[in-house]
């Protein structure tokens, strides 16, 4: 069993020793290609937004930008009220992917009745274009508040705050 050792334990005792610490991002899919994921299961991508980066000076307010990326029903309502709370879209598409399962499982019929939903085109689609660029510019000018952006099969449904 090894024991954890304190960074500057490290390079003790060795002349010029040196740390190097690499840190990795995540391999995390472009907004794009998860769009075409789950549009491809028959759900919805919904993208939420707050530009908080006009609140820089008080410090009792969220700063930055906050995303929240959800894979949704593609019946369910555009829901403009969720408050995103991660700090970057990097952070938010993992969290999606983590829950994907979950939310195709919900979006399954409950009555053998009705059949389940799956992919109607012998070819996939292409990669959508990637939407990031319209929905800052969207937020931007609505500063604090969350705008909403629903990608599905059909195009592009946006809810922005009045």
């Amino acid at each position: 069993m090894t024991r954890p050792r304190r960074t500057s334990a490290v390079a003790r005792g060795r002349p010029a020793a040196r740390v190097v610490v690499s840190a990795a991002g995540r391999d995390v899919p472009p907004l794009p290609r998860l769009a075409r994921l789950v549009c491809g299961l028959g759900l919805g991508l919904q993208v939420t937004v707050a530009d908080h980066r006009h609140d820089a000076g008080d410090p009792r307010l969220a700063h930055g930008l906050r995303w929240q990326v959800t894979a949704v029903a593609p019946d369910a309502p555009l829901d403009p009220a969720t408050v995103p709370l991660d700090r970057s879209l990097s952070e938010a598409v993992p969290n999606c992917l983590r829950h994907l399962a979950g939310t195709l499982h919900r979006s399954l019929p409950a009555s053998p009745d009705f059949p389940i939903r799956g992919p109607q085109q012998p070819v996939p689609p292409a990669e959508p274009l990637d939407p990031t660029r319209q929905i800052l510019d969207l937020a931007a000018r609505h500063p604090g508040r969350p705008v909403a952006a629903r990608l599905g099969r059909t195009g592009c449904r946006v809810h922005v705050p009045e």
